[in-house]
């Protein structure tokens, strides 16, 4: 008698994850994991698909079978792009399309960082739990969604065209790092030798509805193109770019090798 279980789909195992190279970064006093080249171009929620992998790594001190990228918060991804940023993230990121730093908020008060919400009543109680630093707020709570959650209200930064040192000190480029003082990676960036027509923020202009955006950076097109780039104002699944994924930690099946 025929057994009817050897009939239908079979399934084929899981290729074999991805190998790829990983790229340790300053950050914070410490060492941030990253992937070497940033994912794209496509939409941001395509790249975030797409950090998903599997990949795989084996090197001489650490072996992992599969893992994947998480997304970057904002100050992870300028600390990323600020990395050798003149042979690296401009010439392969900025010069050819622009970086995908990640999600913002924009209200009719001013931009939250890295705030996964527009819910109105989610947000106000962000504020009631940051604190204060130059004019911004970081959050301070418990909640490990909203870490790295920082709110730049509109009268603390400029927007168009401006120095670099104008930029540095508003609140904008200090909230994408959740800096207390001047932000670190956006000073790389941002540098007068590299960019010497400024910078031009653009794309933040408030809205009666919280509206959920993309943070990009990128070199400026045409006459201006040594002006860096600084927008917000391109949805989740508008427009091509890069992004650069970050690894947290070791996954299911990860060792070091001994």
């Amino acid at each position: 008698m025929t057994n009817e279980a050897q009939f239908g789909l079979i399934k084929t195992e899981r290729p074999k994850a991805e190998p790829t190279d990983l790229l340790g970064v300053p950050f914070r006093g410490g060492r941030l994991i990253v992937s070497p080249r940033a994912v794209g171009p496509d939409t941001y929620r395509n790249n975030l698909a797409r950090l998903n992998g599997p990949f795989s790594h084996n090197s001489a001190n650490l072996r992992i079978d599969s893992f994947s990228f998480d997304e970057p918060t904002t100050a992870e991804s300028l600390a990323t792009a600020a990395y050798e940023f003149e042979t690296r993230a401009k010439p392969e990121v900025f010069d050819p399309l622009w970086l995908q730093a990640g999600r913002c908020v924009v209200t009719r008060k001013g931009v939250f960082s890295n705030a996964r919400t527009t819910n109105p009543e989610a947000l106000d109680e962000l504020e009631r739990h940051s604190e204060e630093h130059n004019g911004i707020l970081i959050y301070q709570g418990e909640n490990p969604a909203w870490q790295d959650v920082a709110f730049a209200p509109y009268d603390t930064f400029k927007q168009g065209v401006q120095k670099a040192g104008t930029f540095l000190e508003g609140g904008l480029a200090r909230a994408l790092e959740q800096a207390k003082g001047r932000p670190e990676a956006l000073a790389v960036i941002s540098n007068p030798e590299i960019y010497d027509c400024g910078v031009d923020v653009w794309g933040f202009a408030p809205v009666e509805e919280p509206v959920e955006r993309v943070v990009r950076l990128y070199s400026y097109w045409g006459a201006y193109r040594r002006r860096l780039c600084v927008c917000g104002g391109y949805s989740l699944g508008d427009d091509d770019g890069y992004v650069f994924g970050v690894y947290r930690g070791a996954a299911k099946g990860s060792a070091p090798k001994k």
